[in-house]
């Protein structure tokens, strides 16, 4: 989403191309949609010049057809030390929920657990600020479901007027309480991005009971940046002209099962 001229774009639902990204970047710059899903996404990537490509790992196709067929951990050839911690921990995982619960038990919890998207706010020296949000999206997903991440509003949203947010984390919270655009608005009515941030990430109190892990970045239009999240231990990243290296940064823990009192936004 680009903060300047409030457009977006965004896809979904599209298979074996390595920088989806990309193409919905293609899709605000040069279409007047905002969303393209499925087969019509994947068309309009190819005739935008995105090439289509296999982009699943041997060692990932290996290791998820070994646990289905229950033939335990197996080291292969192109296996490294690595890539063998890698199996143990998706194992272990796995093995821990199939165990302990049945299957859509296991896969809710797993789905609650589990996160992997990568968020990128960033602001020029214009003061244009822009939210880039990228998944393949959760590992045993059903078949045809969309998280946050294209969900303008949802997983991201930018205002040059006010700031940025992007969420990581059970992408149905972020879509039920549109909580990248709550943290916007907190900040269109002078809240600090650390008090949006916070805002947000309180209004998980107002859905069920251990309703999943989520995680909030926010910048404000001054280049403030935090990230707040319900569980603990979990960290960003932070980089500016003046220190181009990227630093590690913790981000904020807000308990919500002692701060049970939103702000009225989904009563």
């Amino acid at each position: 989403m680009d903060g300047k001229t409030m457009k977006a774009g965004a896809i979904a639902g599209i298979k074996n191309f390595r920088n989806p990204i990309s193409i919905a970047r293609r899709v605000m710059e040069r279409t007047p949609h905002v969303l393209l899903v499925g087969e019509g996404a994947e068309l309009f990537a190819q005739v935008e010049g995105f090439q289509k490509e296999s982009i699943l790992t041997e060692n990932s196709i290996d290791l998820y057809n070994d646990f289905i067929e229950g033939k335990g951990i197996i080291e292969r050839e192109y296996d490294t030390s690595e890539s063998m911690k890698l199996k143990e921990r998706y194992w272990q995982s796995f093995e821990k929920q199939m165990k302990n619960n049945r299957l859509m038990e296991w896969y809710e919890r797993y789905a609650k657990e589990n996160h992997g998207t990568v968020n990128i706010i960033a602001q020029d020296m214009n003061g244009n600020i822009s939210a880039g949000v990228s998944t393949s999206g959760l590992s045993f997903k059903l078949p045809g479901r969309v998280g946050d991440s294209p969900i303008i509003g949802a997983g991201n949203y930018a205002d040059n007027r006010f700031g940025a947010a992007a969420c990581v984390g059970v992408g149905e919270i972020a879509i039920r309480l549109s909580l990248a655009r709550i943290a916007v608005y907190e900040m269109s009515k002078g809240k600090t991005a650390e008090e949006a941030g916070k805002t947000a990430i309180s209004m998980i109190a107002d859905l069920e009971e251990d309703a999943g892990s989520l995680a909030i970045l926010v910048m404000d239009k001054k280049g403030e940046v935090v990230s707040v999240a319900n569980f603990e231990n979990f960290y960003f990243w932070v980089a500016d002209s003046l220190n181009p290296v990227p630093e590690k940064r913790k981000c904020i823990f807000v308990d919500n099962s002692i701060e049970k009192e939103g702000v009225g936004y989904h009563r």
